[in-house]
């Protein structure tokens, strides 16, 4: 890994512009998965990794004083146990391939890498690792999904940013890479963020969001239980795309979150826009109608509830119910 020091995407330079962020505490090491939680693992990995928990100062001469010889597959196993030592991890990661791999890791060990610096909120050394990957052409979108990751769970900083400058990295940023931003995003509960983030893309890069785009922010209104902002990217969702009766991700978690919002018109309101999606031929998927038989019984509604499932036998078939019932 590089030790030469860029202007980084997730650097200060973007913190001035929102001085209210929090400041997110640094991760704590019981988040993590360590080898103590795998006693199946193997001898030779087990002893790699007690190495790295160590915290031994030179961290190479203790490797070398342990004489083990390391295959790719061993450090893929060692580092997925050491996201708990960082620090000890990437100096593994290069001891291992300056002895044993003639410097040939795998792409999915270095995405390890990136990933257990970023989750630990290392950004200089996970940018310096992703500029060594650019250089021996290992990058791709899935890196950049664990960057956008690791920087979205730090409110102070800015994976809108990373995904603006993913050209320097020899990255597209097309609409896959803007999923993922906004899956990132939503899954760090911050839904605002990952709004802001489209028009951003389309402005600066051309990038378009699709159906899966808008189903991404739907599932995150979902989770933040907001029904007013599932309203408005419903309507954004409809002008940009229209309807389509593949899209059905999209419309379950809309109209989930509607019956959900503890409104006293979230179910006849979800009600409403179920029907306008009957008319273009599109449908919600089973969560919806798990949802809405519930609210339909609680109200004491049974007409109701026997139409709506009716209506979902008629249309999905029997599969689908007994799919449902089961779950």
């Amino acid at each position: 890994m590089s030790d030469r020091r860029e202007k980084r995407p997730s650097d200060a330079a973007g913190t001035a512009a929102a001085p209210v962020a929090k400041r997110a505490r640094e991760p704590a090491a019981s988040a993590f998965p360590t080898y103590k939680d795998a006693p199946d693992l193997a001898p030779k990995i087990r002893l790699l990794c007690e190495i790295l928990a160590s915290s031994a100062s030179d961290v190479g001469a203790a490797l070398d004083d342990a004489d083990v010889r390391v295959t790719t597959s061993d450090v893929e196993q060692v580092l997925r146990f050491s996201y708990a030592h960082p620090r000890g991890a990437a100096a593994f990661f290069r001891w291992a391939g300056h002895r044993h791999l003639r410097h040939q890791h795998s792409p999915y060990s270095w995405n390890l890498v990136i990933d257990l610096l970023g989750k630990n909120r290392l950004f200089d050394p996970m940018w310096d690792t992703v500029a060594s990957m650019r250089s021996q052409g290992l990058l791709s979108l899935a890196t950049f999904a664990s960057v956008f990751s690791s920087l979205a769970a730090n409110p102070a900083s800015y994976p809108l940013k990373a995904f603006v400058e993913m050209p320097r990295y020899g990255m597209d940023r097309d609409t896959p890479a803007l999923n993922s931003l906004l899956s990132a995003l939503c899954r760090a509960s911050r839904l605002d963020d990952a709004r802001a983030a489209i028009p951003v893309a389309r402005a600066e890069a051309g990038t378009r969001p699709d159906a899966d785009s808008y189903a991404i922010l739907l599932e995150g209104c979902e989770a933040a239980g907001d029904a007013a902002v599932a309203r408005e990217v419903f309507d954004e969702m409809v002008r940009a795309i229209g309807f389509d009766p593949a899209n059905v991700p999209a419309y379950d978690s809309f109209l989930t979150t509607l019956v959900s919002s503890g409104s006293s018109r979230g179910l006849s309101d979800a009600m409403e826009y179920l029907a306008v999606l009957r008319r273009y031929r599109c449908s919600p998927g089973e969560k919806f109608l798990r949802a809405a038989l519930a609210a339909h019984l609680e109200a004491r509604e049974l007409r109701s509830a026997v139409v709506l499932w009716d209506d979902f036998v008629n249309r999905r078939g029997s599969s689908q119910i007994r799919k449902c019932t089961a779950q």
